[in-house]
């Protein structure tokens, strides 16, 4: 064999393996660690369907009456992901509209810590909630922080979800 032959082949075998040591990395903590996670689980499973509404009070009619929160929650160990529908509800009705977001988050010491980002890009928003889940786990109590649609940081009152489907 040349000379460039064995550098060619030095350099396919190269890539070769660090396409292999990439791919078994990728599958370890894509697959292997999620379910290994899932099995050691122990706390409880937030799976589901999630509602709830914050009314708001003491402001102007340019403000929302109501929002409306609907969770759907995939659970994998400690780790959680899903979406959230928030429905602003004002008294003129031309002013209600819908926003979707995607969630991520995870259950810590009977606290869920949950941010999300819409999941349009073509208008700013996000926010974070926290819960304390309560009522042996029918009830996600707790508050939200959010960018606001004039782009200030902005917070809910109190938000009680309740699980959908029991």
């Amino acid at each position: 064999m040349t000379l460039s032959e064995n550098i060619i082949i030095g350099i396919v075998t190269g890539i070769l393996t660090s396409a292999l040591i990439w791919l078994t990395i990728s599958v370890f903590k894509k697959i292997l660690v999620p379910w290994y996670q899932s099995i050691v689980y122990r706390g409880i499973d937030l799976d589901g369907d999630w509602s709830g509404e914050e009314i708001e009070t003491g402001k102007d009619d340019s403000y929302p009456l109501r929002y409306e929160h609907n969770l759907t929650l995939n659970q994998k160990g400690h780790k959680i992901s899903g979406n959230v529908i928030i429905r602003n509800i004002f008294k003129n009705e031309e002013f209600n509209s819908i926003s979707e977001y995607n969630l991520i988050g995870e259950i810590s010491d009977n606290c869920v810590l949950l941010s999300y980002q819409r999941k349009r890009r073509n208008k700013i928003g996000m926010g974070s909630y926290l819960f304390k889940i309560t009522g042996s786990g029918d009830f996600l109590e707790g508050s939200c922080v959010f960018l606001n649609g004039s782009g200030g940081i902005d917070s809910t009152n109190d938000i009680i979800l309740k699980r959908k489907n029991n």
